[in-house]
């Protein structure tokens, strides 16, 4: 019982010494205990204040009072503090408490509080402004890009253009020498306009996703497009596109203007690291995800592959990895399609393809129709399963 008393009086003598406030407990006028607080406004030990009266450790013309009072308490060494005094009698008895709240402190932490809040105000006031600046730069950086995106579009498409005509031989034959002139001229033709439209696509990203215009469909005619539109520069690299459909693969809800872009992102990706002479797979399956039937849509190549360490950061915007950055690009391109796949609701991400090179896949929710009659067990094998 002892034990337990002692350890319940430590308790309370440590959580007394931490207290902002002054604290002595009276018995028959005299201090029978004090706190660490109490020692340090008096600057004496808490053994010297046992055994003295509360009203000696104030001033001798200190007027006497019933509850409270404002007044000092003298130190040892001529200093004093501003304190509030108080005194609670104990319930039918002789004990009293005595209170010493440091007044000095108290306007110190007032003032604290007041310098805080006018930090915080003017903080808020700067932030207010930074906002305000970011705001601007934007539409200056938007109309800076819609100014460039003209300037630029109008030059490439007239040389486009008259590539194309040379190429028809319209206006007479070409050397062979020439030709190859024209073709590479052709080629850096649309390398720039894919430049721009990625450098559009991801600044419109960055200040925020635009909605989607959603369609319940077949993703096949929307592959089939994007394939066949593409068809000349596979030729030009004397590669060859497969479009696999597993027939099992129920319709999707998607964007198809935003579809087309990440599909032809993804093609123009394994053009460029696929090797001339390659073969590139552009395939669809059902697989199971968010207890449901997706459909995964996956473009495979036959190129050096992607590192797995880099496998996450070349979704990244400005990011190009091993032969990426000798391809040249801002490294735009993949960061656009995880935007796009991630505003559906779906994932993107790489694997190695078999036997060789990279295989890029992405996911799409299904059609409403066919949301509802997916099967509860079995799920379906997929690199995008176990979400």
């Amino acid at each position: 019982m002892s034990e337990a008393y002692d350890g319940t009086r430590e308790g309370l003598q440590r959580l007394a010494d931490v207290l902002s406030d002054g604290v002595a407990v009276c018995k028959d006028g005299r201090i029978q205990w004090a706190n660490q607080r109490l020692s340090e406004l008096c600057g004496r030990p808490v053994d010297a204040l046992l055994g003295e009266t509360p009203e000696s450790l104030l001033p001798p013309d200190a007027p006497k009072f019933d509850d409270e009072i404002e007044t000092v308490v003298a130190r040892p060494d001529g200093r004093t503090s501003a304190v509030r005094v108080a005194r609670f009698a104990g319930a039918g008895g002789p004990a009293t408490t005595w209170i010493f709240r440091d007044v000095a402190r108290r306007g110190e932490l007032e003032r604290e509080v007041g310098e805080l809040g006018h930090a915080l105000r003017g903080a808020n006031l700067e932030m207010e402004a930074l906002r305000e600046r970011v705001r601007r730069q934007r539409v200056d950086l938007d109309e800076v890009l819609t100014i460039v995106s003209h300037e630029l579009r109008t030059p490439v498409t007239v040389v486009t253009g008259y590539a194309r005509l040379l190429l028809s031989k319209k206006v007479g034959s070409l050397s062979d020498e020439q030709r190859g002139f024209v073709e590479e001229s052709l080629k850096s033709c649309r390398r720039m306009n894919t430049f721009i439209a990625n450098l559009l696509e991801n600044s419109r990203d960055a200040g925020g996703d635009a909605p989607l215009q959603v369609h319940e469909a077949s993703l096949s005619p929307t592959l089939e497009g994007v394939v066949s539109s593409l068809k000349p520069l596979f030729d030009d690299q004397g590669m060859v596109a497969r479009l696999t459909i597993d027939p099992e693969t129920p319709a999707a809800r998607f964007d198809p203007l935003r579809i087309e872009q990440v599909i032809t992102n993804l093609l123009e990706n394994a053009l460029k690291y696929g090797g001339p002479g390659g073969e590139i797979t552009v395939a669809t399956r059902p697989v199971s995800m968010k207890g449901a039937v997706w459909i995964e849509v996956s473009v495979s190549d036959e190129g050096p592959g992607v590192p797995e360490l880099d496998r996450e950061r070349i979704f990244e915007r400005y990011v190009r990895v091993g032969e990426q950055s000798r391809a040249g690009g801002l490294g735009l391109g993949l960061a656009i399609c995880r935007r796009a796949v991630e505003a559906h609701g779906g994932v993107i991400g790489v694997t190695e393809s078999d036997p060789v090179g990279a295989r890029f896949w992405f996911t799409l929710p299904p059609a409403s129709e066919a949301a509802s009659q997916a099967p509860e067990a079995t799920p379906v094998s997929s690199s995008a399963e176990a979400e």
